[in-house]
């Protein structure tokens, strides 16, 4: 990853493994959407995790060997001193692409809100030690950089289970990492490892928001195979001009239901857009 950062949520406040049949098969997929939103915002923090351990399970070590571990915390139970690395984090890496928008108090507070699900990313060395230098590290419990003698927290993401105008969605708000943990693989693996809790959760898709200047960001994402959603401000208004807009929503949809209502909003948009500029010329301005 060459990039300062990797994503931001800005459209709204509100904003783990794949089951075998894939991602349309199963009973989660039988379940009224709003159920499924609903049970997905009920699992704990332990139960996040275990599914984001299980897919860690399946998959290789992230970047050159080094191993890495990912833990899901709520907003009440991450520790406050990973919650400042994260803020620091997220201002070195994001306050220069914000410029004049850039709201440090709006940013701590999304991290406060009761459906926020921050993941902790910690890179170990090869063969972690004890602080006495005497052997290797005994990791028990959930990792911190405490617990783990010579880990390290290289990054974090935010994410939540969202409805976002007629599909429930796994948004991510924010994926950050360390300069020195960048170009590693390790942006790739969390993205991963979150669309698969979004699968296994009966989500039907993963959606984010991005600076269009953040150019590295963007093409980290497309190489991901994302693409600029339906309801992206780009795709809302047939006279969409680039100046209009800063950022694009991106986004992996693959439940066929969550793409008709996103589609369904999008030419609501554009038929909106089209009436307010009939009225504008018209000299009613609305």
């Amino acid at each position: 990853l060459v990039m300062a950062g990797l994503e931001l949520r800005k459209v709204s406040k509100r904003s783990s493994c794949e089951p075998e049949g894939g991602p349309l098969e199963g009973s989660r997929r039988r379940k009224d959407p709003a159920e499924r939103l609903a049970e997905a915002n009920k699992l704990s923090a332990c139960a996040l995790s275990a599914k984001v351990k299980k897919h860690l399970r399946l998959q290789e070590p992230g970047g050159e060997g080094v191993p890495v571990s990912l833990c899901v915390f709520s907003a009440s139970d991450i520790a406050e001193w990973d919650r400042t690395f994260c803020m620091d984090l997220l201002r070195s890496n994001m306050k220069d692409i914000y410029g004049d928008e850039w709201d440090e108090k709006e940013k701590e507070e999304e991290f406060l809100e009761e459906d926020a699900r921050i993941v902790l990313v910690h890179q170990y060395q090869e063969v972690p030690v004890n602080d006495d230098g005497a052997g290797p590290a005994k990791c028990r419990g959930t990792p911190t950089r405490r617990s783990c003698g010579k880990g390290s927290c290289v990054g974090f993401a935010h994410f939540r289970f969202v409805e976002e105008h007629g599909a429930i969605v796994l948004y991510v708000y924010e994926l950050q990492l360390t300069e020195a943990a960048r170009g590693r693989g390790i942006g790739k693996l969390v993205m991963g490892t979150l669309k698969s809790v979004a699968l296994s959760s009966g989500m039907g898709g993963v959606m984010l928001t991005c600076f269009k200047h953040n150019v590295p960001a963007m093409r980290f994402y497309k190489a991901l195979g994302y693409t600029i959603d339906a309801i992206s401000p780009s795709n809302c208004d047939a006279e969409y001009e680039e100046e209009d807009c800063n950022y694009e929503i991106l986004s992996d949809i693959w439940d066929p239901s969550a793409k008709e209502a996103l589609a369904k909003s999008r030419d609501l948009a554009r038929a909106d857009a089209k009436i307010a500029r009939a009225a504008h010329a018209a000299g009613l301005d609305a």
